[in-house]
């Protein structure tokens, strides 16, 4: 215990030592500052963030068991083309956040890092608000707070499968809210160490999302309701975008319906997917933002019990349709 708190009083006082001196050899170039992410220079500052992002599926892009289950599916000349340059990406305001990302050459193994969504061709970090830093030169950038800075990977009209920048744009990102209001929830705290770095609210660099049990299963509502010989059961899909969000997962609806002896009288069940195929998007069928699928059929028992279920289900790209984990939404268990 006494050698853990002597280690972080070590870093916390080398940090602070840094940012008095302002030395010479401090990093200032592109070539500088990515030998300095490399080294883990950055944590003497920064390291609530980059623990965030070590923990995050932004850090595991190119080394988690799913992308290389999915390239290894796909091929390796084929994830080349179209797969490895977002999991592995050069920075963002190098070659453009308009633009396709780059492949880098080296370091793919920390995936999406610090530097592909911060380093510029200047060799400063770009941050929403701006500061100095004794460190290295920085830039402030409303543009790190848009769904402009996801759009590289998330937003490219050629990729339509990974396309979800544009299909946010059309649903909540109309109303002035941001991927980061979901994905990149806000808390107070200094985003650096040092003096002159105030405690405002900045953006946790964890990324939650359809591998986050707890925003998943907040994802949708599920309604049941039975009448008049009838049941209906209502989904309404709470995300900003259609559900499900990307490819490799599924959202399953079932209603079974059994009589006074327990015989299954309905046994219903309804998937929404988003296809991996470009070539197949037209076949997708997804729960819009905002929207409400109902499920209604009269019941040919005249009493008895309704059971409905709503799945969540990631699935392994290396052997579809083989299931993979599965997230409980709702469950839900009415009598007539």
């Amino acid at each position: 215990m006494k050698r853990a708190v002597l280690g972080t009083l070590l870093i916390v006082g080398f940090a602070l030592w840094v940012m008095r001196r302002g030395r010479a050899d401090d990093p200032k170039t592109v070539q500088e500052m990515t030998k300095a992410f490399q080294s883990q220079a950055c944590l003497a500052c920064h390291g609530d963030i980059h623990k965030e992002w070590l923990a995050s599926r932004h850090a595991l892009a190119w080394k988690s068991p799913t992308y290389k289950a999915a390239r290894q599916r796909l091929g390796a000349a084929k994830a080349a083309k179209e797969c490895d340059h977002c999991h592995a990406p050069q920075p963002i305001y190098i070659t453009g956040i308009d633009k396709m990302p780059k492949l880098r050459a080296e370091d793919r193994d920390s995936g999406v890092n610090c530097l592909t969504c911060h380093l510029d061709a200047d060799g400063a970090m770009r941050g929403p608000h701006g500061g100095t830093s004794p460190f290295h030169k920085t830039k402030a950038d409303p543009t790190l707070k848009s769904v402009d800075t996801c759009a590289p990977c998330h937003g490219q009209p050629s990729v339509p499968q990974h396309d979800e920048v544009t299909e946010f744009k059309k649903g909540l990102g109309s109303k002035g809210i941001t991927c980061h209001t979901c994905h990149m929830p806000a808390i107070e705290r200094q985003a650096g160490l040092g003096e002159n770095v105030p405690k405002r609210m900045n953006g946790q660099h964890t990324w939650p999302g359809g591998y986050t049990d707890e925003m998943v299963k907040n994802s949708a509502t599920v309604r049941t309701h039975v009448e008049d010989g009838k049941v209906t059961v209502r989904v309404t899909n709470n995300a900003g975008h259609p559900l499900p969000g990307a490819p490799y997962r599924t959202l399953v609806l079932s209603v079974r319906v059994t009589d006074d002896n327990n015989k299954t009288v309905l046994n219903k069940q309804e998937t929404f997917f988003k296809s991996p195929n470009p070539q197949q998007q037209s076949a997708n069928k997804r729960i819009g933002t905002g929207a409400t699928y109902t499920f209604s059929a009269p019941l040919s028992a005249d009493s008895g019990t309704v059971k409905v279920q709503l799945v969540y289900q990631r699935h392994d790209p290396a052997a579809l349709p083989t299931q993979g984990q599965r997230i409980v939404i709702a469950e839900q268990e009415e009598q007539f």
